[in-house]
């Protein structure tokens, strides 16, 4: 096993269990359990003109603000999405609900100009893992996965579902062994978006080639969107 594994030896649920299912399964006990809040930030609705200067001073004032969360601990990790469309960033928090998360995300000069809009989950992972940076202005880029139940997702019984999340995990931990993966985790709110994985590997063929393997893709139990995801040097479990 290494040093990764037990990172990702989260419960990253594919779908919901069933009752008798649900009584089976938990965290490991090697790794105390927290709920943070991840905010994906996507663009809102104002969309009026600003000019350049405008957005510059937006983006000054979005940055200290950053840099006041990171520095105090409110914030463990956060950074801009690439290519991501209409999703431009994301944010975790160190809070124990969606409602002060989204008291605090009220306070994003992006967010208050209506220009952005918080989509808070509670987010299930192990104490610690995250690390503070030393400064919120020197980036390292890495890549930000997004596990969906797809619309009209397949229904399967119990056994069919615990074969699948066995080799669900089992995927996750291959990935995690060859260096690709090294974070994690499911969301707690059983919604469509279901988890997130966090990869170093920067390819993203390979990556997409290492997700269509999942046992839970080839069910048609997850899709997986993968973006570009700079965050603060130093904050990521591992070298």
């Amino acid at each position: 096993m290494t040093k990764r594994l037990p990172v990702l030896l989260l419960l990253l649920l594919a779908l919901p269990p069933s009752p008798a299912a649900a009584q089976e399964q938990g965290p490991p006990p090697e790794w105390e359990m927290t709920t943070y809040q991840l905010a994906l930030l996507w663009r809102g609705e104002n969309r009026s003109p600003i000019g350049e200067r405008g957005i510059q001073r937006l983006q000054e004032e979005h940055l200290a603000w950053v840099g006041r969360l990171l520095a105090d601990g409110t914030a463990v990790t956060a950074g801009p999405i690439g290519r991501g469309g209409e999703l431009r960033s994301a944010i975790v928090l160190d809070v124990a609900t969606t409602e002060e998360a989204r008291t605090i995300l009220d306070g994003d000069p992006w967010v208050r100009s209506g220009r952005m809009r918080a989509e808070i989950h509670p987010w299930w992972t192990g104490r610690g893992i995250l690390r503070k940076p030393e400064s919120h202005l020197r980036l390292e880029r890495c890549m930000l996965a997004l596990l969906r139940r797809p619309p009209g997702a397949p229904g399967y019984d119990d056994e069919r579902r615990r074969e699948i999340q066995a080799g669900h995990m089992e995927h996750i931990r291959s990935m995690a062994d060859s260096g690709d993966l090294v974070l994690a985790g499911p969301l707690g709110d059983d919604g469509e978006l279901r988890g997130i994985f966090v990869f170093r590997t920067l390819d993203l063929e390979r990556l997409r080639g290492l997700v269509a393997g999942d046992p839970a893709v080839k069910a048609g139990l997850l899709g997986v969107e993968i973006f570009p995801w700079n965050v603060p040097r130093g904050t990521l479990p591992g070298p």
